[in-house]
C-alpha cells in the first residue's frame, strides 16, 4: 500500500523499465534463434521424405521376390508424388496397387525431387533398374538414393551439401 507520505511499504514488483528490458531481450532471442528452428525443420522434412521414400523402395523390392511378380516405383518429379505399380500377368501394362501402398505419396512443400529415370522396375529375381535420386530442401541440402542393380545390398543414400 501507498501511505499519504507517498512511500510504499511492503508492495514488492517490477518497474514498467524492469519488464521492457525482459520483453526485448526475449523478443531479439526469438529473433535469433528462428532461422536455426526453420533450417533444423526442413532438414527433418528432407530426411523423413528420404526414408519414406526409401521404405516404399524396399518394400517394392521384397513384394517382386514375395509375390513373384514385377513391381514399379513411380516418380512425378513435377508435383513431387511417388507411388507404386505393379505389371499384370502376361500383359506389359502396370496397374496402382490397391490398399493403402498404392496410393500417391507427396513430398513435403519445398523439397524438390531430380532423376533421370520416371520409374524404376523391381523383378521377381531381386534385381531392379539402376536409378539416382536426389532430393534438395529450400536450404541446399540434399540427399541422395542410389539403386544399383547386381549388388547385394543396392539401396545406399547419400549426404550432399552445395
Amino acid at each position: 500500500m501507498i501511505s499519504r507520505t507517498g512511500s510504499s511499504k511492503g508492495v514488492r514488483g517490477f518497474t514498467l523499465i524492469e519488464l521492457l528490458v525482459v520483453i526485448a531481450i526475449v523478443s531479439i532471442t526469438l529473433g535469433l534463434v528462428t532461422p536455426v528452428f526453420r533450417k533444423t525443420f526442413s532438414d527433418i522434412q528432407l530426411k523423413t521424405c528420404v526414408q519414406d521414400m526409401v521404405s516404399l523402395i524396399r518394400y517394392a523390392k521384397e513384394h517382386a521376390i514375395v509375390k513373384n511378380t514385377t513391381l514399379r516405383f513411380n516418380l512425378d518429379t513435377k508435383e513431387g508424388s511417388y507411388w507404386l505399380t505393379k505389371k499384370e500377368q502376361d500383359k506389359d501394362v502396370f496397374r496402382r496397387l490397391s490398399g493403402n501402398l498404392g496410393r500417391r505419396y507427396i513430398s513435403p512443400s519445398g523439397l524438390q525431387i531430380e532423376t533421370k529415370e520416371n520409374y524404376i522396375d523391381f523383378y521377381p529375381d531381386g534385381e531392379l533398374t539402376q536409378a539416382e535420386i536426389r532430393i534438395t530442401n529450400p536450404n541446399k541440402k540434399s540427399l541422395t538414393i542410389f539403386l544399383k542393380p547386381n549388388i547385394g545390398n543396392n539401396i545406399a543414400v547419400s549426404e550432399n551439401e552445395e
